[in-house]
Protein backbone atom coordinates (compact mmCIF):
# COMPACT_ATOMS: atom_id res chain seq x y z
CA UNK A 1 0.00 0.00 0.00
CA UNK A 2 1.41 3.25 -0.82
CA UNK A 3 1.24 6.53 0.32
CA UNK A 4 -1.86 8.92 -0.88
CA UNK A 5 -1.29 12.04 -2.22
CA UNK A 6 -3.55 14.87 -1.95
CA UNK A 7 -3.34 18.15 -4.53
CA UNK A 8 -5.31 21.79 -3.75
CA UNK A 9 -7.65 22.42 -5.98
CA UNK A 10 -6.02 26.20 -6.29
CA UNK A 11 -4.72 26.32 -9.87
CA UNK A 12 -1.20 27.42 -10.01
CA UNK A 13 -1.72 30.25 -12.76
CA UNK A 14 -4.06 32.10 -10.60
CA UNK A 15 -1.70 34.51 -8.97
CA UNK A 16 -4.03 37.09 -8.75
CA UNK A 17 -5.09 36.04 -4.80
CA UNK A 18 -1.56 35.28 -3.29
CA UNK A 19 -3.28 35.82 0.41
CA UNK A 20 -5.84 33.25 0.03
CA UNK A 21 -3.48 30.63 -0.93
CA UNK A 22 -2.27 29.25 2.37
CA UNK A 23 0.57 26.42 2.38
CA UNK A 24 3.01 25.29 -0.38
CA UNK A 25 2.60 24.02 -4.07
CA UNK A 26 3.48 20.53 -3.18
CA UNK A 27 1.58 17.70 -2.73
CA UNK A 28 0.65 17.07 0.74
CA UNK A 29 1.73 13.35 1.66
CA UNK A 30 0.85 10.86 4.27
CA UNK A 31 4.04 10.50 6.05
CA UNK A 32 3.46 8.41 8.97
CA UNK A 33 2.64 5.29 6.00
CA UNK A 34 4.16 1.83 7.23
CA UNK A 35 4.24 -1.03 5.06
CA UNK A 36 2.38 -4.04 6.63
CA UNK A 37 4.85 -7.27 8.18
CA UNK A 38 4.09 -10.11 5.77
CA UNK A 39 3.53 -13.03 8.94
CA UNK A 40 3.30 -16.45 7.47
CA UNK A 41 5.37 -18.83 6.14
CA UNK A 42 4.84 -20.70 2.53
CA UNK A 43 2.95 -23.42 2.63
CA UNK A 44 3.10 -24.28 6.38
CA UNK A 45 6.83 -25.11 5.97
CA UNK A 46 8.93 -23.70 8.80
CA UNK A 47 12.31 -21.81 8.06
CA UNK A 48 14.83 -21.52 10.28
CA UNK A 49 15.57 -17.99 12.19
CA UNK A 50 18.75 -15.77 11.14
CA UNK A 51 20.13 -16.26 14.33
CA UNK A 52 19.86 -20.51 14.27
CA UNK A 53 21.83 -19.83 10.82
CA UNK A 54 24.43 -17.81 11.97
CA UNK A 55 24.81 -19.71 14.81
CA UNK A 56 25.40 -23.21 12.58
CA UNK A 57 27.85 -21.54 10.72
CA UNK A 58 30.19 -20.11 13.53
CA UNK A 59 29.64 -23.59 15.65
CA UNK A 60 30.62 -25.69 12.47
CA UNK A 61 31.81 -23.98 9.32
CA UNK A 62 33.90 -20.63 10.64
CA UNK A 63 36.73 -22.75 12.67
CA UNK A 64 38.62 -24.48 9.29
CA UNK A 65 37.88 -21.36 7.46
CA UNK A 66 39.64 -19.40 10.21
CA UNK A 67 42.54 -21.72 9.99
CA UNK A 68 42.38 -21.67 6.74
CA UNK A 69 42.72 -17.61 6.37
CA UNK A 70 45.44 -17.60 9.14
CA UNK A 71 47.61 -19.81 7.30
CA UNK A 72 46.97 -17.84 4.44
CA UNK A 73 47.27 -13.93 5.90
CA UNK A 74 50.86 -15.65 7.39
CA UNK A 75 52.18 -16.60 3.80
CA UNK A 76 50.59 -13.30 2.50
CA UNK A 77 52.56 -11.45 5.06
CA UNK A 78 56.14 -13.18 4.96
CA UNK A 79 55.87 -13.01 1.26
CA UNK A 80 55.13 -8.93 1.21
CA UNK A 81 58.23 -8.99 4.29
CA UNK A 82 61.17 -10.25 2.45
CA UNK A 83 61.11 -7.49 -0.11
CA UNK A 84 61.04 -4.91 2.49
CA UNK A 85 63.89 -6.73 4.65
CA UNK A 86 65.84 -7.09 1.57
CA UNK A 87 65.58 -3.11 0.84
CA UNK A 88 66.16 -2.66 4.34
CA UNK A 89 69.56 -4.64 4.25
CA UNK A 90 70.81 -2.74 0.96
CA UNK A 91 70.17 0.49 2.22
CA UNK A 92 72.55 -0.30 5.14
CA UNK A 93 74.76 -1.51 2.82
CA UNK A 94 74.57 1.79 0.70
CA UNK A 95 75.07 4.02 3.63
CA UNK A 96 78.05 2.36 4.54
CA UNK A 97 79.33 2.12 1.67
CA UNK A 98 79.10 5.82 1.48
CA UNK A 99 81.12 5.76 4.78
CA UNK A 100 83.84 4.53 3.52
CA UNK A 101 84.56 6.74 0.67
Amino acid sequence: MKPTIQFNETSRRDFSDRDSRRGSAQPQTDFSFQAPLLRGSCFGAHQPSFRSISADYFKYEAPPNFVREAVLFTVLVVTAAMPIIGSVYAFFQLVRSFGTL
